[in-house]
C-alpha cells in the first residue's frame, strides 16, 4: 500500500476505535486486558512510534519513557490527541526519511503500515469486546498480512521445540488477489506468493485469513483442506 493510504486507514481506524464506548469489560482477544487497558497500549504505542518518527538518529529506537494513562474519565482525549499528532507527524515526514527500528534504519513508510495494521487489529479487538466487530478493509488485510508474514512473524517465531520436518500452510484469499504458502521449521519461516499446495489450505475472504494468523478468530471461520492441526502449529510458534 502507498504512504498515504496506510495513513489514511491509520486515521479511520483510529477514529473507530476511539468511538468504542468505554466500560470496564475484559477484552477475549487480549487475555487480561480489559478495554481501557487495551485503549492505553495503543495510545502509548502511537507516542512510540511517533517518537521513533522524530529521533535525531535513524541508528538506535528512541526510547520513550512510559506514560501512565490519565482516569478514565480522560482517556479518550488522551488517545485522541495521541493519534491526531501520530498522524500529523507521517504527513509531514518525507516516507523516504531513514527512521530507526527492530530492524536496523528504515523509511517512515514503516511505521505508517506498522501504526495503520496494529491500530486496525486493536480496533477489531475493541469491537469484539462489546458488539459484532466488522471486518477488515480487503486491501488492508491483504497488506496487513503480508506484513505479518514477512516482517512480524520471523521476529516472533520460536522454533526451540520444533521436531519432525518442515511444514506448510496455503492461504487464499477468496474477495481479493492473495496468495501465501507459508513454510516454517527449524531453519525459521519463509513465506513466498504461489498456488502451491501446503500440509493445510485456508480460502477464505482477506479479513478472515488475516485475523486467523493474527489469533482472532478460529480456523473453523475459512474452508480448511488437510491438516488442520498446523494451524495450531502456527499459533505456538508465532505469538502475535
Amino acid at each position: 500500500m502507498e504512504h498515504d493510504e496506510l495513513i489514511d486507514h491509520l486515521r479511520r481506524e483510529g477514529e473507530v476505535l476511539g468511538e468504542v464506548p468505554l466500560s470496564d469489560v475484559d477484552v477475549p482477544t487480549c487475555p487480561g486486558w480489559t478495554l481501557p487497558d487495551l485503549v492505553a497500549h495503543v495510545a502509548r504505542v502511537h507516542r512510540w512510534q511517533e517518537a521513533q518518527l522524530r529521533a535525531p538518529s535513524a541508528d538506535a529506537l528512541q526510547q520513550v519513557e512510559r506514560a501512565d494513562p490519565p482516569p478514565i474519565d480522560q482517556l479518550d482525549d488522551w488517545y485522541h490527541t495521541g493519534l491526531a499528532s501520530l498522524v500529523a507527524t507521517l504527513e509531514s515526514t518525507d516516507p523516504d526519511h531513514l527512521t530507526a527500528t527492530w530492524f536496523g534504519p528504515r523509511p517512515a513508510r514503516f511505521w505508517a503500515r506498522r501504526a495503520a495494521h496494529e491500530t486496525a487489529i486493536h480496533r477489531w479487538d475493541a469491537q469484539a469486546a462489546v458488539d459484532s466487530p466488522s471486518d477488515l478493509d480487503p486491501d488492508q488485510a491483504i497488506d496487513a498480512l503480508d506484513e505479518l508474514l514477512e516482517v512480524i512473524a520471523p521476529r516472533r517465531f520460536s522454533n526451540d521445540d520444533w521436531s519432525g520436518p518442515e511444514a506448510s500452510i496455503h492461504l487464499h484469499a477468496t474477495d481479493v488477489a492473495g496468495e501465501w504458502l507459508i513454510r516454517m521449521g527449524p531453519a525459521g519461516i519463509s513465506v513466498t506468493h504461489v498456488h502451491e499446495k501446503g500440509d493445510v489450505a485456508a480460502r477464505g475472504s482477506a479479513s478472515n485469513l488475516m485475523l486467523m494468523m493474527a489469533g482472532r478468530v478460529p480456523p473453523a471461520r475459512l474452508e480448511l483442506f488437510g491438516d488442520g492441526a498446523m494451524i495450531d502449529r502456527w499459533h505456538r510458534m508465532v505469538r502475535v
